[in-house]
């Protein structure tokens, strides 16, 4: 019963996340800032390897 819900609610938010990014309207926007935000976490965490020296 537990993997049912937990099956349902991940289809019901990646289903969300898709209408999310792929909106006609806004969704190129979305998409853009998206990668922004990804690069811009990869850069810190590059970062904050140097500074811990990994």
């Amino acid at each position: 019963m537990r993997l049912r819900i937990f099956r349902l609610l991940t289809a019901v938010g990646l289903g969300a996340a898709a209408a999310y990014l792929l909106d006609p309207e806004s969704g190129e926007k979305r998409r853009k800032d998206l990668r922004k935000g990804i690069q811009k976490a990869k850069k810190m965490g590059r970062k904050a390897r140097i500074e811990a020296g990994l």
